[in-house]
């Protein structure tokens, strides 16, 4: 797989301004819960994109998180970050040999993985993202 992608589901008011973080970034916008589990399914198998991020800035309840971690298929490897309201959440990864693991994060911690993973792309284990698009 070559095209990485990372998809966004953001609630009215998300916690983090993703138009200003999105420039030059391939970002999946998605308006629509229901089809996330289905995007990142066809994005893998039917298109060979690398989803590489899944972020639910306050558009998800945590049961909806956690539904969404059980839906999954063993082939995505990427990240699932969920943001409450207060700025802090859940990430869930993938480790070696564990499976899918979840951890709680501060707000500081959804800042440092976002500047990491997102903004700044020369972070060992970080990557570049390039271009724009929505799904409805």
């Amino acid at each position: 797989m070559s095209d990485r992608v990372m998809f966004l589901l953001e609630s009215s008011q998300p916690t983090i301004d993703w138009g200003r973080l999105s420039r030059g970034r391939n970002l999946v916008r998605l308006h629509n819960f229901k089809m996330l589990t289905g995007a990142i399914d066809t994005g893998m198998r039917d298109l060979g994109i690398e989803v590489t991020h899944v972020i639910l800035d306050g558009s998800a309840s945590a049961e909806q998180f956690l539904a969404l971690l059980c839906e999954l298929s063993t082939d995505f490897r990427g990240d699932v970050l969920w943001l409450s309201a207060d700025g802090s959440g859940f990430l869930s990864g993938v480790t070696t040999g564990d499976g899918r693991v979840l951890y709680r994060v501060t707000p500081d911690d959804v800042g440092f993985y976002i500047t990491a993973s997102l903004v700044n792309p020369n972070v060992a284990g970080a990557f570049s993202l390039h271009g724009t698009g929505t799904f409805h």
